[in-house]
């Protein structure tokens, strides 16, 4: 039976797809030949097919959940929800959906309905019921001690024996392969079918604009993001943060204290974050490990003996750089925030370059001139750091500068930034 359900796919194969005309709603879904062909050994092949391209469509073609095909999106949810519990339970599940839940759930229910899932679906129910009554506990839940709910620890056990002989996996991928609205590319010819779908979609720009202000703003208001970039930027001369990475407790001036690892154009720094005194930024000092020269990585294990790993020298945290007290870095958030400086800086980089994307925002300064006006340096790397401009933002207008060599590429008043705002909000 199951070679059946997937046999129905071989006369779909190897569709010659035109190029379709924009439209705000797809009604295909494209999966490459080679994933089908091995179906039948593979079902998870399928399934990841169809999850990699609703992110697709959603990352790259700007289409929202609902401009998809449901059956699509209950696909992914469904897959979703079999990896969340998989690796920490119901409890996890909910607690990682947060306020997706509302949306997520129904996505699970219709999904595990029409794939016949009729044990799932039950358990499925039960969570969404419990949902339903306790809304604030839902929000605790975190799938370790102290956030899992006996109610849902309770779905835990049902869920891993029913999984042992009738996988979502299995009929996820039986019911993706009848569907009408499947369409089977050759893989030489799938990328361009890929792309010319995400093509489809005529707020793409727009929504890609409004999606470059978010990320802007984040960076200029979220306290992680902008404390660090401000601690680089006050180094002189300024450094841009390239990369932000996690933290993990080291020595740091003769305590033990959970230190942020980052790059910036310098190199690779540390930071420590506290509420009470807000950024300190240093250097990075790096450890000693010749031995190590020709590791590059997890396909190089083989390589590494036990006295290797055990001779291992850790980055140590070096001399401070700079500091910004916590009321210096909530004073540039409101700063940034009054300004409107996410959509002042996001439309003049529209006006150098409507492809570039954004990387990383670097807020070097945040207050007065000379003369008492308010004003923002911000350091904007896009394409990942492969290109780099200064702004400087007042209330009246906006500054962009090349960097390196800081030559004036353009201006813009704070008009035309609010019209620029305007103009894709209803696309959102």
């Amino acid at each position: 039976m199951f070679k059946m359900k997937f046999g129905g796919l071989a006369s779909r194969a190897l569709k010659v797809v035109p190029t379709p005309k924009a439209k705000s709603k797809l009604e295909r879904v494209v999966v490459p030949a080679s994933v089908v062909d091995r179906c039948v050994e593979d079902p998870a092949a399928l399934v990841q097919a169809v999850v990699n391209y609703v992110n697709f469509m959603i990352n790259t073609g700007r289409f929202n959940r609902t401009e998809l095909p449901p059956g699509a999106i209950q696909a992914y949810h469904c897959d979703y929800y079999l990896a969340q519990v998989n690796n920490g339970g119901h409890a996890q599940f909910v607690g990682n959906c947060g306020g997706n839940l509302s949306f997520t759930l129904p996505d699970i229910v219709d999904g595990l309905t029409a794939m016949k899932a009729k044990e799932h679906l039950k358990l499925a129910k039960k969570m969404a019921r419990w949902v339903k009554k306790n809304p604030d506990e839902a929000e605790e839940q975190t799938g370790f001690e102290g956030g899992i709910a006996p109610e849902l620890a309770a779905l835990d056990a049902p869920f891993f024996e029913l999984e042992k002989d009738h996988s979502i996996t299995l009929m996820n991928a039986r019911w993706i392969a009848t569907w009408e609205h499947l369409e089977v590319v050759e893989d030489a010819k799938f990328e361009a079918v890929l792309n010319s779908s995400a093509d489809m979609n005529p707020h793409k720009q727009t929504r890609e604009a409004a999606a470059q202000v978010a990320q802007i703003a984040v960076c200029l208001s979220d306290p992680l993001r902008l404390g660090l970039g401000m601690a680089a930027g006050r180094i002189r001369p300024a450094e841009a943060m390239t990369w932000i990475g996690g933290g993990s407790y080291r020595e740091v001036e003769g305590e033990e204290q959970l230190a942020w690892s980052l790059g910036t154009t310098e190199g690779d720094r540390f930071a420590v974050v506290d509420d009470d005194f807000g950024v300190r930024m240093y250097g990075c000092i790096r450890g000693d490990n010749p031995h190590l020269k020709d590791f590059r990585g997890p396909q190089d294990l083989d390589k590494v003996s036990l006295d290797d790993v055990m001779a291992y020298q850790p980055d140590q945290v070096g001399a401070r750089l700079s500091e910004v007290p916590i009321d210096e870095l909530l004073a540039a958030k409101d700063l940034a925030e009054r300004l409107n400086a996410a959509s002042m800086i996001a439309a003049m980089l529209d006006r150098v370059d409507s492809s570039a994307k954004f990387s990383m925002a670097t807020l070097a300064h945040a207050g007065p001139n000379a003369s008492g006006e308010d004003y923002l340096w911000v350091i904007v790397l896009l394409n990942d750091g492969r290109d780099a401009y200064s702004a400087i933002v007042t209330a009246d207008q906006g500054i962009l500068y090349s960097e390196p060599g800081q030559k004036v590429l353009l201006s813009i008043e704070a008009s035309e930034a609010a019209a620029y705002l305007q103009s894709f909000k209803d696309a959102a």
